[in-house]
């Protein structure tokens, strides 16, 4: 019976899940929220891969501070000639903003440009490979199987078909909303705007990152019109600003979309507060 370990790292938080796959079934096992000190995250990694006896399990997890850039290319250009295009324009850029070329590890993805029909859209994304090291040494002795941008795997979460024009707003840290447009992923926006802030503003009355993450499970947030008490909800002031910018962000990639998109989904942490869906 095959097993994996994913976990999700990010400030002061990991999530983790631990699957079963037998033939066509997948269980999950076990899964949990552990909060951290940030110059303590190997010990954590430990106690998580020790509780749910993962040692030998595939390990996945995500990759972090990840630069996200949008370039073009001929789609009638060879593979090998428009991996050069897409090379000499990250290069160009790298020179523009001051990067270490050398120091990224870079992947793409290609998809038909709504904007030019002769040519193919680039997301290109790029991460520091120091933060690729130091992430990987904090599992030793155990071994990384895969590190992927959330961005990009939370798609592994719905079904997808050719036709489905969606988006998926992902409320972590910051937050990330993934364009997917005829069933292929389009872009990927990042907001500032997240759980980080809602969890900084808490914390500046908890001073604990646990207890703020556990106060968000009692808020409820109200739509126009709704109304409701306020019992329980003293964070709705500082909270509010950051939802209420996480949704015009969203309408205005909904707005230039070039797509009449159909579904929106919301996944990551900021589900845990009552009725963010609203």
């Amino acid at each position: 019976m095959a097993s994996s370990l994913g976990i999700y790292i990010e400030k002061d938080i990991i999530k983790y899940a631990k699957l079963q796959k037998e033939k066509d079934s997948i269980k999950v096992e076990s899964s949990s929220v552990e909060f951290y000190e940030p110059n303590n995250l190997s010990n954590a990694i430990k106690k998580i891969i020790t509780e749910t006896n993962s040692s030998k399990s595939s390990i996945n997890i995500n990759v972090s501070n990840e630069l996200y850039n949008y370039f073009e290319t001929f789609s009638m250009l060879t593979k090998k000639d428009m991996l050069d295009s897409i090379n000499i324009e990250f290069d160009l850029h790298c020179g523009e903003k001051g990067y270490s070329r050398k120091a990224l590890e870079t992947r793409y993805i290609l998809t038909a440009s709504r904007e030019n029909t002769d040519k193919y859209k680039v997301l290109h994304i790029a991460v520091n490979k120091n933060d690729i090291n130091e992430r990987v040494k904090a599992f030793a002795p155990n071994k990384v199987a895969s590190m992927t941008p959330i961005s990009t795997s939370v798609t592994n979460l719905i079904d997808i078909d050719g036709n489905d024009n969606a988006i998926i707003v992902n409320i972590e840290n910051e937050t990330q909303i993934t364009t997917i447009i005829d069933g292929q992923i389009y872009r990927t926006d990042i907001i500032q705007d997240g759980m980080g802030k809602i969890l900084s503003k808490i914390n500046e009355v908890e001073s604990s990152t646990k207890k703020s993450y556990e106060v968000c499970k009692n808020i409820t947030v109200y739509s126009q019109g709704q109304g409701g008490s306020l019992d329980g909800n003293e964070y709705l002031d500082e909270i509010t600003p950051i939802l209420d910018n996480i949704i015009n962000e969203t309408k205005e990639i909904l707005e230039s979309s070039f797509a009449n998109i159909k579904k929106i989904y919301i996944t990551g942490s900021g589900t845990i507060i009552n009725n963010v869906d609203l």
